[in-house]
């Protein structure tokens, strides 16, 4: 009887033992089903494809800025020259070379020494808006010259060129009346707005159509009239009524006799038209010129070191 009682003891404690076990198999079973069954973890994130930046044109405000005045079509710049002044100098920007008055060196005891040409030169400071440009080499000239019809007294004190800032952006806007001098290059040329410089010349030349002509237009800012055009081309393009006969046409280098007319359709130059304009006609070789009169309503960048100049149109502001 007791060893009865000892087997059914042992038989016992087997079930229980043999319960736990497959207990622990049955989890390890169900752990390792949530294991392989378990969706894969979600794939890293790819970093966002970053977008080139195109770099943002200039502010208008940015770089130096001064004031200009018109004289008879010209611009000037009221500068300082070692810390005096203020003088007015005309800015030409396709100038050979920078020039200073001999009746100011005379003025401000500069020193002269031999330079190009053996022509006497002098380095000075330019003081521009807020900006000033130290050892700037101008050739001593006289500029009583430069713009006949005002006569002596009239004369700007020197001439101002874009080489002097050839690693910058030099702006004449004739539209607001300012000077700015800033870093950066121009967009190479697309023929529409921004334009090649000639090599040989440093011109800027843009195409120029009306009346179903077509035709090379030089624009020069120193010429004091509007649209010059060659003088057979009166006969070629209808016009308003009877031309106009005008005294003297004042291009670069001198004044020239013409005729005035307004033309019975639109001017295209580049891409820019004007509507029925007064145009000039004078003995001017085969090549329109664009003076200043035109210019009113545009801005020209020059970009030296690149060879480049940007034609812009821009609100008329004075």
């Amino acid at each position: 009887m007791r060893i009865l009682r000892l087997c059914l003891a042992i038989a016992s404690r087997r079930r229980r033992l043999t319960a736990a076990i497959g207990a622990i198999f049955t989890a390890t079973s169900v752990l390792q089903s949530a294991q392989l069954t378990a969706p894969p973890p979600p794939p890293a994130a790819k970093p966002a494809a970053v977008e080139p930046v195109a770099p943002a044109e200039p502010s208008e405000d940015a770089g130096i800025q001064s004031p200009i005045e018109l004289l008879t079509g010209r611009p000037i710049v009221r500068i300082m020259v070692n810390g005096q002044g203020p003088f007015a100098f005309l800015i030409d920007p396709l100038a050979p070379r920078a020039l200073i008055d001999q009746t100011l060196v005379e003025a401000l005891a500069l020193k002269g020494q031999p330079g190009v040409a053996g022509r006497v030169e002098v380095q000075i400071d330019l003081g521009i808006g807020t900006g000033v440009f130290k050892g700037v080499v101008a050739q001593v000239a006289n500029t009583g010259r430069l713009v006949a019809e005002l006569g002596p007294a009239g004369q700007p004190r020197g001439v101002l060129n874009a080489a002097l800032w050839k690693d910058q952006l030099l702006t004449v806007d004739f539209g607001r009346r300012r000077l700015r001098i800033e870093p950066g290059a121009l967009p190479i040329p697309d023929e529409r707005q921004t334009f090649a410089l000639e090599a040989s010349s440093g011109d800027i030349l843009v195409p120029i159509r009306l009346s179903g002509l077509s035709l090379v237009c030089r624009i020069d800012p120193m010429g004091s009239h509007g649209l010059l055009l060659p003088a057979p081309y009166l006969e070629q393009v209808p016009i308003q009524g009877q031309a106009r006969v005008v005294a003297a046409i004042h291009p670069r280098g001198g004044g020239v006799p013409g005729k005035e007319a307004r033309l019975v359709n639109k001017v295209t130059i580049a891409t820019f038209d004007f509507e029925q304009p007064i145009v000039e006609f004078g003995d001017i070789g085969d090549v329109a010129v664009l003076g200043s009169r035109w210019l009113g309503e545009f801005a020209l960048t020059y970009d030296i070191a690149n060879g480049r100049v940007r034609l812009k149109r821009v609100p008329r502001t004075v």
